[in-house]
């Protein structure tokens, strides 16, 4: 739960594949991959330290940030933040879930730097849904509040949790149920 921790490309033009039945836990900072994370296995964030995945280099790339086919996950009091100045895609292709408990805000942002910049959630060859546990403390936000957060056609949100600080608004081309 160290905030230190990174795991970092060293040119930028890298790309991250954590394989199937691998798994990125705790916290820190993943970063400068312009080929994106591919996650075809499990990424938890479980700490009172927020994990994040600073997606801006493989947005300018022009790829997703991120490609899950895999399981991304936030433990109960823990945060998982998408962070970019220029926005980014999120290809979800299987479950990103939230799963708050006791309590603890459980947390899933997006931090676009004060930029007014938007994240998308968006389908591959399949087609994902963030999944949040029954408990009125899970959140889904914007950090710097001027974010705005689309989530795309065939794409769905379900479960109990409070989308808020979203100044450039939810756009909802999907399902949220």
């Amino acid at each position: 739960d160290n905030p230190g921790n990174r795991i970092v490309g060293i040119s930028g033009d890298e790309q991250l594949v954590n394989g199937p039945v691998h798994t990125i836990f705790g916290a820190g900072t993943i970063a400068n991959f312009g080929g994106g994370l591919i996650n075809q296995g499990f990424i938890v964030a479980s700490g009172t330290n927020p994990l994040i995945l600073d997606i801006t280099a493989a947005t300018q790339s022009g790829v997703a940030g991120l490609t899950n086919s895999g399981v991304v996950r936030v433990n109960a009091g823990g945060t998982f933040e998408i962070r970019s100045s220029v926005g980014g895609t999120v290809v979800n292709q299987d479950r990103i879930g939230i799963f708050g408990g006791g309590g603890a805000t459980t947390t899933l942002s997006f931090n676009d730097l004060g930029q007014k910049a938007a994240f998308t959630l968006a389908c591959g060859t399949s087609c994902g849904t963030i999944v949040t546990s029954d408990d009125p403390a899970n959140r889904i936000v914007g950090v710097s509040g001027d974010e705005s957060l689309v989530n795309g056609p065939r794409h769905t949100i379900s479960g109990a949790a409070t989308i808020a600080n979203l100044g450039g608004g939810l756009i909802n081309q999907g399902a949220i149920i």
